[in-house]
């Protein structure tokens, strides 16, 4: 195996670094692969895990019945960046 290549055990643990680490671990995966040729799928790989935490937690947020809570919290904090609260 080249060394450009990442094997399946280090893309899983990509994966759980941008789950875990959500938009730190991103730039964790980013940041220490300067330089290096698996860089761009580490990277993507990290996203990957974000993303997927990010849908597991609004399958969550949609199950229990609090979507319409957070949504009424993001309208009210969009409104009051623009003044108009």
């Amino acid at each position: 195996m080249e060394n450009n290549e990442l094997t399946v055990t280090q893309k899983a643990g990509w994966f759980f670094v941008g789950f875990i680490g959500s938009v730190f671990g991103v730039l964790v995966a980013s940041l220490t692969g300067i330089g290096q040729p698996w860089r761009r799928t580490a990277t993507k790989m990290a996203l990957l895990g974000m993303a997927a935490f990010f849908g597991l937690n609004l399958f969550h947020i949609c199950m229990n019945g609090e979507l319409y809570d957070y949504l009424l919290l993001l309208c009210m904090f969009v409104f009051g960046l623009f003044g108009i609260c």
